[in-house]
Formats: structure tokens, sequence, C-alpha cells
């Protein structure tokens, strides 16, 4: 049981950080914008 549950906590371990990275990704995309309509 443990071994079938260790790839499922890693892939949403990885999971979250891709969601962290397309988050922070669409945070500076926002940003920029903001920045190029002053």
């Amino acid at each position: 049981m443990p071994r079938n549950n260790a790839p499922a906590t890693y892939q949403e371990y990885r999971f979250d950080k891709v969601k962290q990275k397309i988050n922070l990704l669409n945070e500076t995309t926002i940003l920029l914008s903001l920045l190029c309509n002053f």
C-alpha cells in the first residue's frame, strides 16, 4: 500500500510545483502588462 502511495504523493508534489510556477508566470505577465499600459 505505501509503495503505491509514494508515486501519487510525488506526482502531487510535482504538480503543486508546476502550479506555483504557472501562478508566478501569470503574476509576472500581469505586472508587465500593467507596466506597459502606463
